[in-house]
């Protein structure tokens, strides 16, 4: 996460901030934030999943064309789920020569990510391990215990015992992790709505290729456009 961290230097950000509904008004959307506080703001840009905007969007699809075209096409596209655990090591584990494992006869593994390789000083051993979008979408909803020593032990299977004694594991469910493959859109989306405020629709589905890059590009792309079209506060 140190990217991000350096790109959001000098920015006011508000982290794990639930937005609950969206409204348009007179010049401005009006967002409501869980516990009930209301932000207004002339433009919106929405960078979530699919999955998430389309719950956004379904209140106000009725205010513009654009809106109701732009949520339908959402509840045609899908997303995947994905179980993550990342586990550090102590001094005794030697860090694997490869960056990307694929464990092909796994049903359970998808990959397990060499994250020692991408620092300069090495550190101490990091392992990020993914489960597959099924296995992922079927324990979704167990105890994160469950599946944590599940995927360790899978892992254990391919590496060695080291991998199922990790000095501290970081686990997360993913609900929203990617876009299903083939459900890509060409670019983001850009609504001019009554009143003057503007909604701007992007994230990973609205840039072909799917994953981070599509994010980051249909990121930039929507920026771009808002930033040369007429109305736009810099």
């Amino acid at each position: 996460n140190h990217f991000p961290k350096f790109l959001a230097c000098g920015l006011n950000i508000r982290r794990e901030v639930s937005v609950e509904s969206l409204m348009p008004g007179a010049g401005h959307l009006l967002l409501t934030l869980a516990g009930g506080e209301k932000i207004r703001a002339r433009q919106v840009v929405l960078a979530t999943s699919g999955t998430e905007t389309e719950r956004l969007l379904e209140p106000i699809e009725g205010v513009a064309a654009e809106v109701g075209a732009t949520h339908r096409l959402l509840t045609m596209l899908g997303n995947l789920p994905c179980l993550t655990v990342m586990a550090v090591y102590g001094s005794e584990a030697r860090s694997p020569a490869w960056d990307i494992l694929y464990p092909d006869d796994s049903k359970l593994l998808h990959l397990v990510a060499n994250d020692t390789r991408k620092r300069d000083d090495q550190g101490p051993v990091t392992l990020v391990l993914q489960a597959h979008a099924l296995w992922s979408r079927i324990h979704l909803d167990t105890e994160v215990e469950t599946w944590t020593r599940a995927l360790l032990a899978e892992a254990s299977m391919r590496l060695g015992d080291w991998v199922n004694r990790p000095t501290g594991v970081r686990s997360h469910r993913w609900r929203y992790a990617r876009a299903d493959a083939g459900s890509e859109l060409s670019q983001p989306v850009l609504i001019d709505l009554p009143g003057g405020a503007r909604l701007g629709v992007t994230g990973e589905v609205f840039a072909p290729g799917g994953g981070v890059e599509a994010a980051w590009a249909s990121g930039r792309k929507i920026v771009t456009r808002m930033l040369e079209t007429k109305g736009c506060v810099a």
